[in-house]
């Protein structure tokens, strides 16, 4: 499990909460898990989608980067797009130009986010793969 360094909202010392990344129910989920050793206060909160920068950050430090591939090039970009732009938040231009650029990679993040992502390919009959980055966190 990642941590990282937040203040207690209670008495603000310095303390290391437990990050995590889960998929549930097909939604990407993270959370924040943190007691104080200070003043016992205990902080836990989630979220659906991808997670802010440091908690991400944090899980690759701690688990590595991995990459979704496409193991072909299907024919119907229309669909990985979709995916990718309800997925992700990504413009049309930019899924579309992940697939024009004729990589086999179009996603690097943490594992649980490649694969969530990769659940959510096959869904529209789409293979890929997960493998962990040549390119480290």
């Amino acid at each position: 499990m990642a941590q990282i360094v937040q203040s207690c909202d209670s008495c603000d010392a310095t303390v290391l909460a437990e990050v995590d990344q889960t998929v549930i129910d097909g939604d990407l989920r993270w959370y924040v898990s943190l007691r104080c050793p200070n003043c016992g206060s205990a902080v836990e909160f989630d979220d659906i989608g991808l997670p802010p920068d440091e908690i991400r950050e944090s899980l690759i430090q701690c688990d590595g980067r991995w990459d979704l591939h496409l193991e072909r090039m299907p024919g119907d970009a229309a669909s990985i797009s979709q995916v990718l732009r309800s997925a992700l938040g990504w413009s049309l231009s930019d899924s579309l130009s992940r697939l024009k650029a004729g990589t086999v990679r179009i996603y690097s993040g943490t594992r649980v986010e490649c694969e969530w992502l990769k659940v959510r390919l096959r869904d529209v009959a789409v293979s890929s793969k997960v493998v962990r980055s040549a390119v480290h966190a």
